[in-house]
């Protein structure tokens, strides 16, 4: 991620109000461990269904083995296949 640090990302947020082109980001935070910037990300708008690559966010999470973004983002509406 260009910016890995939760306030830069905010901030990011604040002043674009919204979260359009985040697929990749949130996917790419999730990959990393990031979960703040995840959920920022998600708390903005991203679509947890998306298919920006290879992967979606839940899957990512999956390969990831992080059982609380799995739980989160299902509770946001990820499917395993959308």
């Amino acid at each position: 991620m260009l910016h890995p640090d939760p306030q830069v990302v905010q901030a990011i947020l604040d002043v674009k109000r919204t979260a359009v082109g985040g697929e990749t980001a949130l996917v790419m935070a999730i990959e990393s461990g990031q979960t703040k910037i995840a959920h920022l990300l998600v708390e903005a708008g991203v679509n947890v269904n998306c298919r920006p690559g290879a992967n979606t966010p839940l899957l990512a999470a999956i390969e990831a083995r992080d059982e609380a973004m799995m739980i989160y983002l299902e509770e946001h509406g990820a499917r395993e296949k959308p």
